[in-house]
C-alpha cells in the first residue's frame, strides 16, 4: 500500500512541477504515475480499490477547488494569472474604427513607395497607395479602409 501512496504523491508532484517547467514530460509522467497507482491498487487490493479511487478523485477535486480559490491570492498566482481587465477606459482597444477617414484628404509626410505615412486631419497614419509612388508633401485622398489598412490615391489638386 505504501508504494501506491508514494506513486500517487509522486504523480501529483510531477503535475505540479509541470506548471513551472512546461513541455509535457512532467505532466505525462505525473498522469502515468497516478494511473499506475490506481492500477496497482486494483491489482493488489481489489476489495479496497474503489475506495482508494474514490478518495483520489475527492482529493483531486479538493485540490482543484483550493487552487482556484487561493492561487489567485498568492504572490505566484498574481504573477501567473492575468487579474487586470483590459478595457477601453484604460486605453486598451483592439483597434479604433478608421471608417471616418474614408474619403478624406491628407498630405504625404514621407515618400509613399507604395507605403509610408500621411497626415489626415492632424493625425499620422500608416498607409499604402493603390500602386504608384507619391512624393513627400503631395496631397492624397483615402480611397478605402479595411481594418487597419488604409489605401490612398494621389490627388491632382495641389
Amino acid at each position: 500500500m505504501c508504494t501506491i501512496v508514494i506513486l500517487f504523491i509522486t504523480g501529483i508532484a510531477f503535475i505540479f512541477i509541470e506548471i513551472f517547467v512546461p513541455g509535457g514530460i512532467f505532466g505525462l509522467s505525473g498522469a502515468l504515475a497516478i494511473f499506475g497507482s490506481i492500477f496497482l491498487c486494483f491489482r493488489d487490493y481489489p476489495s479496497a480499490a474503489f475506495y482508494v479511487l474514490f478518495l483520489e478523485l475527492v482529493f483531486a477535486g479538493i485540490a482543484i477547488v483550493l487552487a482556484l480559490k487561493f492561487l489567485p491570492k498568492t504572490k505566484f498566482g498574481k504573477y501567473v494569472i492575468l487579474s487586470k481587465k483590459e478595457d477601453k477606459n484604460e486605453g486598451f482597444v483592439s483597434h479604433d474604427s478608421l471608417r471616418d477617414i474614408e474619403g478624406k484628404q491628407g498630405v504625404a509626410l514621407t515618400l509613399l513607395r507604395p507605403a509610408g505615412k500621411v497626415n489626415i486631419n492632424g493625425k499620422k497614419f500608416d498607409v499604402v497607395t493603390e500602386g504608384g509612388y507619391v512624393q513627400k508633401n503631395e496631397k492624397v485622398k483615402v480611397v478605402t479602409v479595411s481594418g487597419k489598412k488604409i489605401v490612398v490615391r494621389k490627388t491632382n489638386n495641389q
